[in-house]
Parts: structure tokens; C-alpha cells; sequence
């Protein structure tokens, strides 16, 4: 009888380990899970900030190289309000336009698909979250079993 309740005991404290290992497990997973996030979500406001300085920075530029324009065409005798100098420089100001639109655009579609990988990352653990407890419900039920089993063999042994 003494040698059973030994086995008793074990089974049951090996399910409890077991199971309180997959609950450490489940919970480091899930802290992985919304620092990779975090993360995720920090890159894509950084890449924003990135491109909008860099929108900022390629504006100024180019108003200046259009300034830079417009001066010499004046200081030239070049008419400044009709003919091919207008002409340019609403080319030019078409072609930032385009660029920063292409550049913004361009952010907003990475820092979007950086916060769905954050959001796809938490995703999988609230599932893996789910799988682990079910194992868990079934290392429970598992050792439950095998502990009534266990207490049956020895209550069989001690009758005979």
C-alpha cells in the first residue's frame, strides 16, 4: 500500500509540473508576443517620422532649387511670369508633388504591413495561448485517470 501511494503521489506531482510548465511556457509566449508587437508598431511610427522629415527635407530643397531658378531667370532679363520659365517650374512643383505623394504612400503601406505583422504575432499566440490550455486540460484529465487507475490497482492489491 505504502508503494502505491508513492506512485499515487508521483503521478499526480508530475501532471502538476507538467502542467505548470506549459502555463510558464504559455505565459513567456505570450509576453514575446506583445513585446514583438510593441516593437512592430515602434518601427512603423518610426518609419512615418522617417518619411515625413525626408518629405519635410525634399521640399525645402526643392522650393530652394526652383528659388535658385526663378533668380537667375530674372537676373538673366528672362521673363519670369511667361514663356518656358513658368513652364519648368510647374513641372518641377508636379514632380514633388508626385514624389512625396509616391513617398507617402509608400510609408503608410510599410507601416501598415508592420503593425498587421504585430497584430498577426499576437494573434498566433492567443491561439497557441488556446492550444496550450487545452493541453493542459488534458494533462489534467490525463493524470486524473491515471491517479484513479493507480488507486484502484493498489485498493485491488490491498482486497487480495
Amino acid at each position: 500500500m505504502f508503494f502505491g501511494a508513492i506512485g499515487l503521489i508521483g503521478g499526480l506531482l508530475s501532471t502538476g509540473l507538467a502542467i505548470s510548465g506549459a502555463k510558464a511556457q504559455d505565459k513567456m509566449q505570450r509576453q514575446v508576443a506583445k513585446y514583438n508587437a510593441r516593437l512592430a508598431e515602434m518601427e512603423a511610427h518610426n518609419r512615418e517620422l522617417e518619411t515625413a522629415e525626408s518629405i519635410r527635407r525634399q521640399s525645402i530643397n526643392d522650393r530652394s532649387a526652383r528659388a535658385t531658378l526663378l533668380t537667375r531667370a530674372a537676373a538673366s532679363g528672362s521673363s519670369t511670369t511667361s514663356g518656358s520659365i513658368p513652364l519648368i517650374l510647374g513641372r518641377a512643383a508636379a514632380a514633388q508633388t508626385l514624389a512625396i505623394n509616391d513617398a507617402a504612400r509608400s510609408a503608410s503601406i510599410q507601416a501598415a504591413a508592420l503593425r498587421q505583422r504585430g497584430a498577426m504575432e499576437l494573434w498566433q499566440s492567443k491561439v497557441q495561448s488556446l492550444n496550450t490550455k487545452n493541453q493542459i486540460r488534458g494533462l489534467a484529465i490525463q493524470g486524473i485517470a491515471q491517479a484513479a487507475s493507480t488507486f484502484n490497482q493498489n485498493r485491488q492489491l490491498g482486497a487480495r
